[in-house]
């Protein structure tokens, strides 16, 4: 099963991004290699919200998520 692919049988494996909703909903990151996933599990999908390099500032997360909103 690929990475990405256990997002859809098991939504909530990964930690919460403290502060951050999407649509109202909770946003959730993975880390997959040398990125994170941002992700908001909701009802009926998982919507991918951002795929972050590890390699860049970290710093910059939180204004990249709330252009998402």
């Amino acid at each position: 099963m690929d990475d990405v692919e256990w997002l859809a049988s098991f939504p909530h494996i990964g930690v919460q991004h403290e502060g951050a909703t999407y649509k109202g909903c909770e946003v959730r990151k993975i880390i997959i290699r040398q990125v994170t996933v941002f992700y908001s599990p909701q009802s009926d999908k998982v919507t991918i919200l951002a795929v972050w390099n590890n390699y860049q500032d970290p710093d910059n997360i939180p204004y990249r998520l709330s252009e998402l909103e």
